[in-house]
């Protein structure tokens, strides 16, 4: 029994997607570097193609990968701090309707004692009035 919760466990965390482990900061610190390293890639190719002095084709290949690898982890950082947001919302939205749901029974009760003190009054004045009458004991 045990052992099946185990695999299970580990089952989801597998399913889990990349950016859905990693934590908001880490996210946020990735996208800034990914946001650099595309710069930097930019930047190299650029020069490349511009012809400046010292820029070769091994330049141009690693600006490309910078590109690649930039893009990769910006798309990696936004897709965490999105993933992130999305959870936070949902569990908002379940941790209200959950509030929601015991304000609407506590008003439940409370409109239930309403009518049933009005009920009560009601009962005491038609009492007293029998009672004046000489109706009621």
């Amino acid at each position: 029994m045990e052992e099946n919760k185990k695999e299970e466990t580990k089952e989801t965390q597998k399913k889990k997607k990349l950016w859905e482990m990693i934590p908001v900061r880490s996210c946020m610190l990735m996208s800034l570097g990914g946001l650099y390293i595309l710069y930097m890639g930019y930047r190299l190719c650029k020069n490349v193609i511009n012809g400046v002095d010292g820029g070769g084709i091994g330049f141009f290949i690693v600006g490309a990968v910078f590109l690649i690898v930039g893009a990769g982890m910006l798309y990696v950082g936004i897709r965490g701090v999105l993933a992130d947001d999305k959870k936070q919302k949902a569990e908002a939205a379940a941790l209200s309707a959950l509030r929601g749901g015991c304000r609407r029974k506590r008003q439940r009760k409370q409109k239930n004692f309403l009518k049933q003190k009005s009920r009560r009054r009601k009962w005491q004045t038609q009492r007293k009035g029998r009672k004046q009458q000489g109706k009621c004991p």
